[in-house]
C-alpha cells in the first residue's frame, strides 16, 4: 500500500511538472513579446488615444482662453464639410495608386529580368540599394534641383525631344503630382524589386522544368505558374507600398510644399499646414484620426485580399 501511494504521488508530481512545463512553454512567447508590446503601448497606442480625446476639443493656440474646450464632434463635422480635406484625400489616393502601380509594374519586370540574367543579379542588387539608403528629404532636394526649369538636368534632357521643354514639371498644376510620382518611383522601386526577387527565388524550380518539357512558352510559364504563386507576395508588397505612399510627407514637402496651389497637398501635408500654420491643433488631430481610420480600412481590405489568395 505504501509503495502504491508513493508511486501515485510521484505520478501526480510528474503530471504537475508536465502541465507546468507546457504552461510555461505556451506562455514564454507572450512573455518575450511583452517588452515590445509595452513600447508599442507607450509610443503608439497612448498618443493615439490622446489624439482621439483632444480631437473632441477646441484646441487652438491662437485663442488660449477657449483652448481645450470640449466641443464633441464639431471638428469632424467641419472636417467633412471642408473641400480642402476632400481634395487632400483625392490627391493622396491618386498619388498612392499611381506611384504604387508604376513601382509594381517596373519592379515585377526588373525582378523577372534579373532572374533570367543571373550574372547581373549581384551587381544590380548592390546598385539599386543606393536610392533606398538616401533619406527622403535628400531625395526631395536632389530632384528639386533636377526639375529646375533653368538649370535642371530633366529639362536639359527634355530639350532634345520635340516640345519637351513645355513639360510643366513641378511648376504646373497639371504635371506636379505626376512629377512627384516619378521621384517616389525612383526611390522605392528598388524595394519592390528586392521583395519580388526574394519571392521569385522561393518558387519551386521543378514546376518550370515540367512545363518546359510540356512545351509551354515563357508567357505561359509566367501567367500560369509564376504569377499565381507570386500573387501573395505581390499583394503584400502592394499593401506595404500603398500604405507608405498614402501617408508620404517629407519628400513632397521638399519638392513642392503642396503646390502649385493645392495640386500636391496630400493628407499629411494638409494636416501639417493645419497644425503648424493655422495652429488649429484640435482640427489637425481630427484630421490625423480620420487619416488613421482610412489607412486601417484600406489595410484591412488588402489583408483580406491577401488571405484569400494564400
Amino acid at each position: 500500500m505504501i509503495a502504491k501511494s508513493t508511486r501515485s504521488l510521484k505520478a501526480v508530481s510528474l503530471a504537475q511538472k508536465v502541465r507546468t512545463h507546457q504552461f510555461d512553454r505556451h506562455l514564454l512567447p507572450y512573455l518575450m513579446l511583452l517588452p515590445a508590446l509595452l513600447i508599442l503601448m507607450v509610443v503608439i497606442v497612448g498618443p493615439t488615444i490622446y489624439a482621439i480625446i483632444m480631437s473632441l476639443r477646441s484646441w487652438n493656440l491662437t485663442d488660449p482662453e477657449a483652448s481645450q474646450k470640449f466641443i464633441g464632434f464639431q471638428n469632424y463635422q467641419a472636417l467633412f464639410a471642408d473641400q480642402y480635406f476632400w481634395n487632400a484625400i483625392k490627391t493622396s489616393g491618386i498619388f498612392a495608386v499611381g506611384a504604387c502601380a508604376i513601382e509594381i509594374a517596373l519592379g515585377l519586370g526588373m525582378s523577372l529580368l534579373l532572374t533570367e540574367l543571373r550574372f547581373l543579379k549581384n551587381v544590380v542588387n548592390a546598385a539599386i540599394l543606393i536610392p533606398l539608403m538616401i533619406t527622403p528629404v535628400v531625395v526631395g532636394l536632389i530632384w528639386h534641383y533636377m526639375f529646375d526649369p533653368s538649370n535642371g538636368v530633366i529639362y536639359y534632357l527634355l530639350s532634345f525631344i520635340p516640345n519637351g521643354s513645355h513639360f510643366g514639371g513641378l511648376t504646373s498644376t497639371g504635371t506636379a503630382l505626376f512629377s512627384t510620382m516619378i521621384v517616389d518611383t525612383w526611390e522605392m522601386t528598388p524595394f519592390v524589386i528586392l521583395v519580388l526577387l526574394a519571392g521569385l527565388s522561393a518558387l519551386p524550380g521543378e514546376l518550370y522544368e515540367a512545363v518546359k518539357i510540356d512545351g509551354a512558352s515563357r508567357w505561359q510559364s509566367f501567367w500560369y505558374i509564376t504569377f499565381p504563386l507570386l500573387t501573395p507576395v505581390l499583394l503584400l508588397t502592394i499593401l506595404i507600398r500603398f500604405m507608405d505612399a498614402f501617408r508620404t510627407f517629407d519628400m513632397i514637402y521638399i519638392l513642392t510644399g503642396g503646390g502649385p496651389g493645392i495640386s500636391t497637398e496630400t493628407m499629411s501635408l494638409y494636416d501639417f499646414n493645419t497644425v503648424f500654420k493655422t495652429f488649429q491643433l484640435g482640427y489637425g488631430l481630427a484630421l490625423s484620426v480620420v487619416t488613421l481610420l482610412v489607412l486601417i480600412l484600406l489595410s484591412l481590405i488588402l489583408i483580406r485580399l491577401i488571405r484569400g489568395r494564400i
